[in-house]
């Protein structure tokens, strides 16, 4: 689990929503929303990381 606190509607930060918990977020996480990526079949994806 991602620790910290899920931020409200109203305050959605630029970017990953999750860049500011998150122990491996690169600076482009606070920039742009990362794409959607499918390694497997049944698996999505959205992280700069798998990108």
């Amino acid at each position: 689990p991602i620790p910290g606190t899920v931020p409200t509607f109203r305050d959605v930060p630029k970017g990953c929503p999750f860049h500011d918990r998150c122990e491996v977020a690169m600076d482009i996480c606070g920039e742009e929303m990362p794409p959607i990526t499918f390694p497997e079949e049944s698996h999505m994806v959205r992280c700069w990381r798998h990108a």
